[in-house]
């Protein structure tokens, strides 16, 4: 799964998100959280010493880690997310797509967005309960079987892709049908993680039939005739209609 789907599928909404003020211009200083920048001071400390040239951030010359300071989320998000991500938070507050990409932007730039799955990444990886809609993630079916023999007959016939059988993308192109803005859609390589590897690094996505199940790449079905016989298919995952396998509660 592409990361940044993640955010569109759970209702992740980040507005506008102050992590420090992301003009730059020359700085003075070498430490602090990005020093004072034309347009505004950066929060984050007095910078004494050198001169540095750089958007937000510590200087090379040492000094505190980022300021961040939110809002725009659920509470509990939020504050995991500045506690947890602050960097990758500021960094994508700062670049110039990322937010729109992550709270559905059907612009093509935002699959290959760093900054967005960046965050995504983190959040995932440190932030799953908080983000994500509240208990640990469910394990996936790690013995789910290749061939789905529902043959994704649950998947509507107008969507572009079908995201059980990667059926409507180029898979000699490397090409994933995932989540996407508005339903399902192709994501270019790379996919190639297989079933249950980790997801979260943000610079690899799970091959087509998966995607990404909170931290392990999960088998998209239709049924738990999709999945093992220990496993079963999470329909609530997937928004009702198409689910991934998990393993089944005991």
């Amino acid at each position: 799964m592409k990361n940044i789907a993640w955010l569109v599928v759970a209702g992740f909404a980040i507005g506008a998100v102050a992590c420090g003020d992301s003009s730059s211009t020359t700085t003075t200083g070498g430490g602090g959280s990005g020093g004072e920048s034309a347009g505004g001071s950066n929060a984050g400390g007095d910078n004494t010493g050198g001169t540095t040239n750089g958007p937000n951030g510590p200087g090379p010359g040492g000094g505190g880690a980022p300021s961040c300071s939110g809002g725009a989320l659920d509470p509990a998000c939020d504050e995991c997310l500045l506690a947890s991500c602050c960097g990758e938070y500021g960094a994508c507050e700062a670049d110039s797509i990322c937010i729109d990409c992550i709270t559905g932007s059907e612009d093509p730039a935002c699959a290959d967005n760093a900054a967005a799955a960046d965050l995504v990444g983190c959040a995932q990886a440190s932030c799953d309960a908080e983000c994500f809609g509240g208990g640990p993630a469910a394990e996936s079916d790690c013995e789910a079987p290749a061939v789905s023999p529902s043959a994704g007959s649950c998947v509507d016939a107008a969507s572009p892709c079908n995201p059980v059988t990667n059926a409507g993308c180029d898979a000699a192109a490397g090409e994933a049908c995932d989540f996407g803005a508005d339903g399902f859609e192709c994501y270019p390589a790379p996919n190639t993680l297989m079933l249950c590897e980790d997801c979260t690094a943000g610079d690899n996505f799970c091959s087509g039939g998966m995607t990404c199940g909170g931290a392990t790449c999960a088998k998209f079905c239709c049924d738990d005739g999709d999945c093992s016989a220990g496993g079963t298919c999470d329909l609530e995952a997937g928004g009702g209609t198409v689910g991934i396998c998990i393993v089944a509660a005991p």
